[in-house]
């Protein structure tokens, strides 16, 4: 877990490069962030993705960021929600209707894994059987 700037919310940065080290395989975001509110702006994002792409240099290894979506369509005030797909292209996305459609504890959602995701096809595949195992 990652200490977030205490006045904007937005994550420490120096922190969460320390943190990534040769075992780290992924990493999970929540953005529109819960219980906060805050949306990780397009410049953190950016520092963010160039991190990863910096470690997964350094380290040769794939790491994949997972962003936990389920708040997308719940921020206010104009506030615009960016799509992490843009930033850094081994992004796997998460959504659930369970908050914008207010159905507590319902599975109902989807995956984004794009094309540009290294080895998207066996990404795909492992979440189709996982949906087929665990799905109720």
């Amino acid at each position: 877990m990652i200490s977030p700037d205490r006045e904007t919310f937005q994550p420490n940065l120096a922190e969460f490069q320390e943190k990534i080290n040769a075992k780290t395989r992924g990493v999970i975001i929540n953005t529109p962030n819960n219980p906060t509110g805050v949306v990780y702006s397009a410049e953190t994002l950016t520092k963010m993705a160039d991190i990863l792409r910096a470690k997964e240099k350094e380290f040769g290894t794939a790491i994949v960021l997972i962003s936990d979506e389920p708040y997308r369509e719940l921020a206010y005030d104009g506030v615009e929600v960016p799509y992490v797909t843009k930033f850094y292209d081994d992004t796997v996305i998460g959504y659930s209707y369970s908050k914008s459609l207010s159905l507590p504890g319902e599975r109902i959602g989807y995956l984004v894994i794009p094309d540009e995701l290294k080895d998207s096809q066996e990404v795909f595949t492992a979440a189709t059987i996982a949906n087929r195992v665990l799905a109720q």
